[in-house]
């Protein structure tokens, strides 16, 4: 559903952005339809309300924050933090073919045909160069890039768990992060998995 925009302000002061997109936030959160999730989106909202009664909730919640002293950050805009690139010793890694091993010992499960898990330990080079390019990204810390994998029909828990022990290689906090972003769900789909690497 397409439809036109309409005007919030003609002019918002730089000070007042946050306090803006607070008001904003807190609206839909408060009034937004969180029992049908295809239908929790801002157009909606705007269209049950018509633009006149979302602009009244958003005036009345700018109130609000004003009385409470205003948006706040949880840092200070003059010093933000800055995430640094690790600088631990990095763990062990597990070896390819104990990666092998237990990627191989998977069962796919679910409806239609179910592959067979065959890890291809004998890569080239250039095969991995060419991944490489295409799927390894710098992020904006330095020493740290993203890569990303695509994956067919999998056993869920296991892949994460295999990715989670790789990412202990590069961490320096006690507990693996989780960059795996999967619905709880027993449905195998292709889904895209992206983690950080030391580069």
């Amino acid at each position: 559903m397409c439809r036109s925009g309409n005007l919030l302000h003609e002019f918002a002061p730089a000070g007042d952005l946050l306090d803006v997109a607070e008001a904003i936030v807190r609206v839909f959160h408060r009034l937004g339809d969180h029992e049908h999730k295809h239908m929790n989106r801002m157009k909606f909202l705007i269209k049950a309300l018509g633009w006149e009664g979302y602009h009244d909730a958003y005036e009345k919640e700018r109130e609000r924050i004003r009385v409470e002293g205003g948006a706040k950050l949880s840092f200070s805009p003059n010093d933000p933090p800055v995430e640094h690139a690790p600088t631990g010793a990095r763990g062990p890694a597990p070896s390819p073919a104990d990666v092998a091993t237990r990627a191989a010992s998977s069962i796919v499960q679910g409806p239609g045909i179910t592959p067979a898990v065959k890890p291809e330990l004998a890569t080239t080079a250039a095969d991995f160069a060419r991944w490489e390019k295409t799927n390894v990204r710098p992020q904006k810390q330095e020493g740290c890039s993203t890569a990303t994998a695509f994956f067919g029909r999998i056993e869920l828990p296991r892949v994460k768990q295999l990715l989670a022990d790789l990412e202990t290689m590069t961490s320096e906090s006690a507990e693996p992060q989780d960059y795996v972003d999967l619905a709880e769900t027993s449905e195998f789909r292709p889904q895209t998995m992206a983690g950080e690497c030391a580069s």
